[in-house]
């Protein structure tokens, strides 16, 4: 099975965006990336969470004011691989935001 991504990032770049990032894997088997994010309340169940196919993405018109939280797994032809460690209490909050 192919690993977890490692050093996945995410912050919020607005009020309604999160921005994530992660370091990719070397390895020729992988097509792309799954990015889960959900928002609070979070649940262990991915079927709950929001998933898009990326190599890196922003996410925006997200909610005001929420909490996210994010995760990666690299995708091949056959599979999931690994999911990431989350990123947790990502704020929407425009006074949390990193300038």
């Amino acid at each position: 099975m192919i690993p977890a991504p490692t050093k996945v990032n995410a912050t919020a770049t607005s009020n309604s965006t999160i921005e994530v990032w992660w370091e990719p894997l070397k390895s020729s088997s992988v097509t792309d990336y799954t990015i889960f994010y959900k928002k609070y309340p979070i649940e262990d169940d991915l079927d709950t969470w929001v998933k898009i196919s990326r190599f890196r993405t922003n996410f925006s018109n997200l909610d005001y004011n929420a909490t996210y939280a994010v995760a990666v797994a690299a995708n091949t032809f056959f599979n999931l691989g690994r999911l990431s460690a989350r990123v947790e209490n990502i704020p929407m909050s425009p006074e949390l935001i990193p300038l």
